[in-house]
C-alpha cells in the first residue's frame, strides 16, 4: 500500500478518534472518517456528530457526545383505570421486593378508586 498524505491523514483521523485499540479492534471508537473525502473536520462541523469523547472514561460504554447530551428529556405518562389495573400487581410486587411501601401503597390506593 501506497502510503501518502490523504492516506496518512484518513490514518491519524482513525487513530485519534479512538480511545483504545486493542489487538487492532477499535473499542471506544466515536467517529470513524473513511476515505479520501472524509476529513475529521467535516465531522466535527456538518457531515455527523462530533468525535469528542465523555469523560472519566465513559469512552469504554457510549459513543461521542452530541447536541442530545445537552438536552433534558421529560417523559409523560398517563394510565387508564383498567391500564392501571393490568399492571398494579407487577409494579406492587417490585416496590414491595425493594422496601418502597408507599410506592406500593399509592398503586393499591389507586386501583381502590380506580
Amino acid at each position: 500500500m501506497r502510503v501518502n498524505r490523504t492516506s496518512w491523514a484518513i490514518a491519524f483521523a482513525i487513530m485519534s478518534s479512538m480511545a483504545l485499540v486493542v489487538g487492532g479492534n477499535a473499542q471506544a471508537a466515536t467517529s470513524i472518517f473513511v476515505g479520501d473525502y472524509s476529513p475529521q473536520a467535516a465531522g466535527d462541523y456538518a457531515s455527523g456528530p462530533n468525535h469528542v469523547l465523555p469523560t472519566s472514561g465513559q469512552a469504554r460504554f457510549r459513543g461521542g457526545l452530541s447536541v442530545l447530551d445537552f438536552v433534558k428529556l421529560v417523559t409523560v405518562q398517563k394510565l387508564s383505570p383498567s391500564g392501571l389495573q393490568r399492571i398494579a400487581r407487577t409494579v406492587e410486587c417490585l416496590a414491595e421486593i425493594e422496601g418502597l411501601q408507599g410506592h406500593a401503597e399509592s398503586i393499591r390506593t389507586r386501583c381502590a378508586n380506580a
